[in-house]
């Protein structure tokens, strides 16, 4: 799902206590099984490598940085998955929710 932007929608998903995922989240992940600089350092690399904003980057560049991540090798590509898979249920239940109006 394409056009999302994380600015705009709540960081947490009525109902589902699912925060959005971010930078923060996926250096967290990573950092679960490298340290923190090999987590930032693998961040930044696939920032680059996908032309993404390091810093606070868009869904389409988080699922850009996440396949990423998912094509790498060992834990880097586990971590990745995971990322991704956790984007892809916060959009499906975003897009669930029932829009407010204006």
């Amino acid at each position: 799902m394409t056009g999302f932007n994380a600015q705009f929608w709540p960081m947490m998903t009525p109902g589902y206590n699912l925060s959005s995922p971010d930078k923060s989240l996926a250096i967290t992940i990573l950092s679960e099984s490298f340290d923190d600089g090999q987590a930032l350092a693998l961040w930044e690399d696939a920032c680059r490598a996908t032309n993404s904003n390091l810093d606070s980057p868009s869904f389409e560049e988080l699922s850009r940085i996440f396949n990423y991540l998912a094509s790498l090798t060992g834990r880097a590509a586990v971590h990745g998955m995971s990322l991704k898979l956790r984007l892809m249920a916060y959009q499906n239940i975003l897009a669930l929710q029932p829009q407010k109006a204006s």
